[in-house]
C-alpha cells in the first residue's frame, strides 16, 4: 500500500469517526472497496473506534467472507496495511478534533457539529 492511499484511508477513517455515515463506505471516493472492506473490519474488532456492528456489516457487504480470520489475514496481508499506523493515526487525529473542538468552538465547523447534534456539513452551512 503506497503512502498516498494511506493517508486516504486514515482522513476518511478519521472522518468516519467523527461524523460516521454507513453509506459512506459503501461509494468510496478515496480507495479501493477491498481497503475499506478490510479496514472496517478491523475497526470493528477495536474497543475504541466505535460504531462494530455497523463496520462489521460494512466489512462483510464489501468484501464477503471477510470476517472469517483466515480471509481477513489473507486480504490484509496481500494489500499491506500498515494497521499499527492506520490505528495510531486515526486515533491521533480523532483526539486532535475532540482537543480543537473544545478549545476553538467558535471557529471550527467540527465543535459546532459536536455541540449541537449537527452535521459537519450542517455547521458548516449554519456559519
Amino acid at each position: 500500500m503506497d503512502k498516498h492511499d494511506l493517508e486516504l484511508l486514515t482522513e476518511f477513517c478519521t472522518e468516519q469517526r467523527w461524523n460516521f455515515d454507513p453509506n459512506a463506505w459503501h461509494s468510496p471516493q478515496c480507495v479501493d472497496s477491498r481497503l475499506l472492506a478490510v479496514t472496517a473490519r478491523y475497526l470493528s474488532m477495536t474497543s475504541w473506534y466505535g460504531h462494530e456492528l455497523d463496520l462489521e456489516m460494512i466489512g462483510e457487504a464489501l468484501l464477503p467472507g471477510i470476517s472469517d480470520k483466515r480471509r481477513f489475514d489473507a486480504v490484509l496481508a496481500e494489500l499491506s496495511i500498515d494497521i499499527p499506523y492506520l490505528s495510531a493515526t486515526v486515533r491521533y487525529r480523532s483526539e486532535m478534533r475532540r482537543i480543537l473542538a473544545r478549545t476553538a468552538p467558535r471557529f471550527w465547523p467540527y465543535a459546532r457539529a459536536a455541540d449541537s447534534g449537527q452535521t459537519t456539513a450542517e455547521a458548516s452551512n449554519a456559519g
